[in-house]
């Protein structure tokens, strides 16, 4: 599936709203954090974060374009 660089207009414009979820999984799936001892790391630190850095910026983006997508389809 094409990403666009994750560019959260593109994703929007290019990618339906079942695409998008089923990106939004794999990117869950691919950037979460290790957990251990009920704490999560991030490149062997601690983190207060599920996922790394670079998945909570496509999360983010992916997340508005759905937003987006629905917004427009209700409006």
């Amino acid at each position: 599936m094409k990403t666009y660089g994750f560019d959260r207009i593109k994703l929007s414009r290019n990618l339906s709203i079942d695409e998008l979820l089923q990106l939004e999984e794999e990117v869950k799936k691919a950037s979460l954090n290790e957990f251990k001892d009920g704490v999560y790391f991030e490149n062997g630190k601690p983190s207060i974060h599920i996922y790394n850095k670079n998945g909570l910026k496509k999360l983010d983006n992916i997340g508005w374009a759905i937003f987006n997508k629905t917004k427009r389809v209700l409006v």
